[in-house]
């Protein structure tokens, strides 16, 4: 019987060790093993068995919502940093993941205010900088995007990134001349750096540097970087040199591996015209054409759209379904309509119609956008009869 006892009191003690109800050192050696595995998953089932029988220290529980962001579950973390996020010792790491949540989650309003506060505790730390600038950069907010990468940028001169965005910033706010500045001296300290490269290309080109451009692309061609938009560059600057046989031969390139768009077949077009040969040219002018008001366009407009609609752009988003719509009169196309005119125009009224066409035109697979669509509709009815109309 002595026995029995002892060898349940020790199996006790084990099991409480194992679970750290005794003894914080051990659960926090054995949180650090599960977590240099990326186990999560243990973690949050071993915190969950502790926190059965005990209040959870600050630290533990810093540990269960970093478990839970690792593993995913985004929403249980959430609720438990944000209890931390004014721990002296704990907020500024609860802060830092309640940030990355947000931005995973395209809460840029909540995601700007953690990050902002994490750039005043630590000013000198150029990631958050990088990080509230790609938000202003989402936005569209290119002026806001600059200044904070601009800072970033002068907080550590040899981060490419940074180098690489805000040139990219430039680019967007039609400054193609500090875009070239940066680029160069990105270029000097990192000859190999084929990001800058190929950024570049398209830097020179707007420039109407031709000779810069080919020279940028050439060394990414020689080093077996083709991709389409660097040789597409390379071709037509070819063609303004008039150095139309390389041109050709590039545009070929493209084309013999299917790479097709209205631009390559235009210049295709005006080589041919260059060197004499008028109907080859028509003929390519005329698939230029054609390829411009096919199926794929309105696909292309479309997507084009839902990206500015995402970036909040509505009337310009407007403005896109509208050509699209004399392309295409799809279901797609009226729910989007509806979604810019809801949120763009004090008059519901277009919207509830919008929303209300797409119900009797959606087909198979638009179940969600269809029940999202009813709900307006009922909602908009409402509104519209509170107000009189």
């Amino acid at each position: 019987m002595r026995t029995l006892i002892f060898f349940g009191i020790c199996l006790t003690m084990v099991l409480s060790l194992k679970v750290g109800a005794q003894d914080p050192t051990a659960l926090r050696l054995q949180i650090r093993e599960l977590h240099d595995l990326e186990d999560h998953k243990r973690i949050i089932s071993l915190l969950d068995s502790v926190s059965e029988t005990q209040v959870l220290f600050s630290e533990f529980s810093f540990y269960q919502g970093r478990a839970l962001f690792n593993a995913g579950r985004t929403t249980e973390a959430r609720l438990i940093l944000r209890s931390l996020e004014n721990d002296s010792a704990l907020g500024p790491r609860a802060t830092q993941m309640l940030a990355t949540i947000a931005m995973q989650q395209r809460n840029n309003t909540e995601a700007l205010s953690y990050l902002l506060k994490l750039s005043s505790l630590y000013p000198d730390n150029p990631v958050y900088h990088q990080r509230i600038a790609r938000i202003f950069y989402a936005e569209g907010n290119f002026p806001a995007a600059m200044n904070y990468m601009l800072t970033a940028h002068r907080r550590d001169i040899l981060n490419q990134t940074s180098i690489a965005e805000l040139a990219d910033i430039w680019m967007k706010m039609e400054m193609p001349g500090n875009a070239f500045r940066l680029l160069s001296n990105g270029i000097d300290l990192y000859p190999e750096n084929f990001l800058f490269r190929r950024q570049m290309v398209s830097v020179c080109y707007r420039q109407r540097n031709m000779p810069e451009t080919v020279g940028h692309a050439a060394f990414l061609t020689e080093r077996g970087d083709t991709m389409p938009t660097v040789v597409r560059l390379k071709a037509f600057a070819y063609f303004d040199l008039g150095e139309l046989d390389k041109s050709d031969f590039w545009l070929d390139y493209l084309l013999d591996r299917e790479f097709s768009s209205e631009d390559i077949l235009f210049y295709k077009g005006k080589v041919h015209e260059a060197k004499g040969n008028t109907v080859e040219a028509l003929r390519y002018y005329e698939d230029a054409v054609r390829l411009t008001l096919s199926p794929n366009y309105n696909p292309f407009i479309l997507q084009l759209a839902i990206t500015l609609h995402e970036n909040k752009q509505y009337q310009e988003s407007i403005r896109w379904l509208q050509t699209a719509r004399l392309l295409r009169d799809s279901p797609q196309v009226i729910y989007y309509l509806a979604r810019n005119f809801d949120l763009f125009y004090q008059d519901k009224q277009p919207a509830m119609q919008h929303y209300q066409l797409f119900i009797d035109r959606a087909g198979d697979g638009l179940e969600e956008q269809r029940a999202y669509a009813r709900q307006r509709v009922r909602e908009l009815r409402e509104l519209l009869h509170l107000q009189g109309e």
